[in-house]
């Protein structure tokens, strides 16, 4: 089976599920495709590692003064809401990415933005941190928002030209 990255062009997507760890993907021609998901290298990320993540920290912060805004989007014409996810994704971009440094070794796409928040709402879960668990539910949703506006994909070809 070929394998499709998410941020790439292989296919473009409408739709897709998340159920475990396969990722359902369906195409604009209606053709489906499984996207089966590794873990990545977060086991080895601890409670530790949370606990003294300034970037962790930093990102929590910052979205839980954007996501006001980020709320009311929705509700906003089409043009004024994905100005608002853009300036947004711009204002948390370079915390995402130096808090997935931080904890993973792989590159950095879709699908491991969303392990890094699902691994970090799991450790928040785990202190006890209600609210930090719930900021990254917020922050995968909002992502998963990007990624339907392609604001997250250009942004990794901005990455990847090096700008």
């Amino acid at each position: 089976m070929k394998k499709y990255n998410l941020n790439t062009a292989d296919v473009s997507v409408n739709h897709y599920i998340q159920s475990k760890n396969v990722i359902y993907l369906r195409s604009q021609d209606k053709k489906k495709f499984q996207i089966h998901e590794n873990n990545g290298n977060y086991e080895t990320y601890t409670v530790q590692d949370y606990l003294n993540s300034l970037n962790n920290r930093r990102l929590l912060r910052t979205w839980e003064k954007c996501r006001s805004q980020v709320k009311v989007a929705p509700h906003l014409p089409e043009i004024i809401k994905v100005i608002i996810y853009e300036n947004t994704f711009d204002d948390l971009e370079t915390l995402v990415i130096k808090s997935h440094q931080e904890s993973n070794t792989s590159s950095i796409n879709s699908q491991s933005i969303r392990q890094l928040f699902s691994k970090m709402k799991e450790i928040a879960l785990l202190l006890k941190r209600d609210l930090d668990a719930d900021y990254w539910t917020e922050l995968t949703d909002f992502f998963q928002t990007c990624i339907s506006l392609q604001i997250l994909n250009e942004s990794f070809e901005r990455t990847s030209k090096g700008h």
